[in-house]
């Protein structure tokens, strides 16, 4: 970075202080084959700003954007396996106040999420230096089963995710070493992910946009790839749908979106877009609750993925 460790650390601590960036603990690349995602849009009968906040607290509603147009909430929901999808959607989701309709899309393939965006603030040889920005991998093709105290650590993990290992092993009741060798082996296996989180301001002026696309099924894996390549793209996902592609994008302003869908359509010309989804605000980002102006509160909910 061409600074001193010391300052790194106070210009850190004052992104930290001021709520504009924090470390956030995902699932990782090897849990997200594991579990059962999907998207779900939410048409409200009642208040919207009400409605997301109950949702909020809720540990299988990871994300949460209030939206524009027929659907005021676009939900990002996490659970172990589709059994629990069900149950979560037709027990427990139906029967929150002011939720008139639910559009459940499950994901099937995710082509790029938000732990590997990035805001292109480095230039290539700091991304060298740096390891390369990539995600970590599974060293392991089997299913990785977590104990109690792997899911103490994640817990804990979530709320600080820079808490030191001392504190970290005392919370948890164990030892330093013990805590720092399981959260290696966690990240190494794939089941937890380490992501840089960033408040809008940060970024500067973003206009977040959610496209339900529709490809031919020949197509769908060579259209998720394409989108994934885009610097402006954060989530590219196939959907169980009508629509069976789902993609977010971050725009410096609205007539970004225009030029993006003429070069969409050149890029992938069996393209349909069925639907422009347009962000308001983000409530909630993998548990981390936000602020109206997209600042970490310092409340995080835990995730039922686990």
């Amino acid at each position: 970075m061409g600074v001193t460790p010391a300052t790194a650390a106070r210009r850190w601590k004052s992104l930290q202080d001021r709520r504009l960036a924090w470390i956030g603990v995902t699932v990782g690349q090897r849990r997200g084959q594991e579990i059962t995602s999907g998207f779900v849009l939410v048409t409200c009968s009642g208040d919207p700003a009400e409605v997301a906040a109950r949702l909020a607290q809720e540990p299988e509603v990871a994300t949460i954007a209030r939206t524009m147009g027929r659907h005021q909430l676009l939900l990002d929901v996490l659970v172990r396996d589709l059994e629990e999808l069900r149950s979560y959607l037709a027990d427990r989701l139906g029967g929150i106040p002011g939720i008139a309709m639910t559009v459940p899309l499950p994901i099937t393939t995710i082509y790029t999420e938000g732990s590997r965006w990035q805001v292109r603030a480095l230039d290539a040889q700091q991304v060298r230096h740096l390891g390369g920005g990539v995600p970590h991998g599974s060293r392991t093709q089997r299913t990785v089963r977590l104990d109690d105290l792997d899911r103490a650590l994640i817990a804990t993990m979530v709320v600080d995710a820079r808490i030191g290992w001392a504190e970290l092993a005392a919370h948890c009741e164990t030892s330093a070493p013990t805590a720092r060798r399981r959260i290696q082996r966690l990240l190494d296996d794939g089941v937890i992910e380490l992501r840089c989180e960033l408040a809008t301001p940060i970024v500067g002026p973003a206009v977040q946009v959610t496209y339900l696309l529709r490809v031919p099924v020949t197509a769908i894996h060579d259209a998720g790839t394409t989108l994934a390549g885009m610097s402006t793209c954060r989530l590219a996902a196939a959907v169980v749908d009508r629509t069976n592609l789902v993609a977010t994008m971050w725009f410096a302003g609205p007539s970004d979106a225009e030029s993006f869908e003429r070069s969409l359509v050149g890029a992938i010309p069996q393209v349909e877009v069925c639907e422009r989804i347009v962000h308001i605000r983000s409530v909630k980002r993998i548990g981390h609750l936000l602020d109206a102006h997209d600042r970490a509160t310092g409340e995080v909910v835990p995730l039922a993925a686990w």
